[in-house]
């Protein structure tokens, strides 16, 4: 008799530790169970907060005791610190051992004092807590502004109240500007006795006009000058004459004249001549100007390469000149090379059979023996021709081998009568097991009476039942 014993299944428990700051604890959990995390949470102290940010490593279904330490974030904890600053008082918050940035000291001034901003009391020191500061400040009377304008310069002073007022520049003074000449007069408002306030005065200038060069240019050398009053007409001069040009006039020439010595340019523009290239039948045309470098759309020697040949420039007829002297059409002279592509005769893997090098237009052939094609374990093959059908070439071309296939049988080397592979099974007639080995002697299958090969990978098979034995070829 046979008494088998029988179990009752419960799930394993695990220990899984939580380090949580300063705490550590423990829970034990079933395999296979998601754990439930603590709250992840450290006391702050005087100078750090802490920010719960993740469990390390990431928490995961128990699969054995584990240990999860909680990571967290730092910031810096913030104090209030307090500004008293004059007849204001403000609050910042400021994190611990930052050094806190101070407003500006400052208090209303009256009519006659003015406060200056000294220090903060106590001085300033990095956050270790809340913290008042106060603004103190040193006194001193209150002064005026001066402004003086002269020669459109400004100039300002600062007078305390009362103080006699003196002209910084003597009546009589030249101020020289670039359109005219100013002499002081004056003031505007007249100059009061003393100080009463803020005040700006305007010097008063009498004018007279100031002269500047026109200088005329022509191709880069001074043509003609002349002096010309600011703000007076200037003078029309006549137009330059240069061979094969037409003056086009002056340029930067305004109606009267500027506070400034100015150059006016005479140009010319020369003809135009239309050139006109012809390459290998296409003609193109340029607008160049009389004179100008005369430079060929294609050097000697440069090739222009067609599907069917290479043409080599050898010449322009007419020979160029180095610039233009006139309308004129040049043709491009070549030198013509018929252009060959490879062919490639090769297998369906890629394998190449032969290579070849024919002209364009010409239609390739197979100079080669026959292409053949090993048969394997399902089918034979027969070469039948090519693919693609040859054709006149164009271009770089590959042929490849097509085959026609004929079935064969494939499978067991030789057949016994105890062990039977047809239709698709695998029989064995004995009583006895049927093993089945790799060829590197594992055994992979033990079959009692039969089995599909389907549930045999391609490859090569030894089949035994202790009375016979076969090599077996899975296709």
């Amino acid at each position: 008799a046979t008494y088998t014993a029988e179990f009752t299944e419960s799930a394993r428990e695990y220990t899984i530790t939580w380090v949580n700051g300063d705490e550590t604890t423990t829970a034990q959990v079933a395999y296979g169970v998601m754990p439930t995390a603590p709250e992840g949470k450290k006391a702050m102290t005087e100078s750090t907060v802490y920010t719960f940010a993740k469990w390390s490593p990431a928490v995961a279904e128990v699969t054995g005791d584990a240990t999860y330490t909680a990571e967290f974030t730092e910031s810096a904890r913030e104090y209030t610190i307090t500004w008293v600053n004059g007849d204001e008082t403000t609050t910042a918050q400021v994190a611990y051992g930052v050094m806190p940035t101070a407003p500006e000291g400052k208090k209303t001034m009256t009519e006659s004092t003015i406060y200056t901003f000294d220090k903060w009391s106590p001085a300033i020191v990095e956050v270790t807590g809340d913290a008042t500061y106060t603004a103190e400040f040193t006194e001193s009377a209150r002064e005026y502004t001066i402004t003086w304008i002269a020669g459109g310069e400004q100039q300002t002073v600062q007078l305390p109240y009362g103080m006699p007022i003196v002209s910084p520049v003597a009546i009589g003074y030249e101020v020289v500007r670039t359109d005219s000449i100013y002499t002081l007069t004056g003031w505007t408002p007249a100059l009061e006795a003393m100080v009463t306030g803020d005040q700006t005065y305007t010097a008063l200038y009498s004018q007279r006009a100031r002269e500047y060069d026109v200088i005329y240019m022509v191709d880069g050398a001074e043509y003609k000058r002349v002096q010309v009053a600011y703000g007076t007409a200037i003078p029309q001069e006549a137009d330059p004459e240069k061979k094969g040009h037409t003056f086009s006039g002056w340029s930067e020439l305004p109606a009267t004249m500027p506070a400034q010595d100015i150059t006016v340019t005479g140009t010319f523009t020369a003809d135009m001549c239309t050139i006109t290239w012809v390459i290998r039948g296409e003609q193109t045309e340029q607008q160049l100007a009389y004179g100008s470098v005369l430079t060929a759309p294609m050097m000697i020697g440069e090739q222009v390469v067609t599907a069917a040949g290479i043409y080599t420039l050898t010449a322009w007829s007419p020979s160029l000149p180095q610039t233009v002297t006139g309308s004129e059409t040049y043709w491009a002279v070549f030198t013509e090379t018929v252009r060959k592509y490879k062919v490639t005769f090769q297998y369906e893997d890629g394998t190449v059979i032969l290579t070849d090098s024919v002209a364009y237009g010409v239609v390739p052939e197979f100079t080669g023996a026959t292409p053949t094609k090993e048969p394997d374990a399902e089918f034979t093959y027969t070469f039948s021709g090519w693919d693609p059908v040859f054709e006149a070439v164009s271009g770089d071309q590959t042929y490849t081998a097509q085959f026609d296939k004929q079935s064969i049988v494939t499978g067991m080397e030789e057949t016994e009568q105890t062990i039977v592979i047809e239709n698709g099974w695998i029989r064995n007639t004995t009583d006895s097991p049927l093993y089945i080995y790799s060829v590197a002697g594992q055994l992979v299958r033990t079959v009692v009476t039969e089995m599909s090969m389907d549930e045999l990978g391609r490859g090569t098979y030894l089949l035994t039942n202790g009375k016979d034995t076969l090599r077996f070829v899975r296709p």
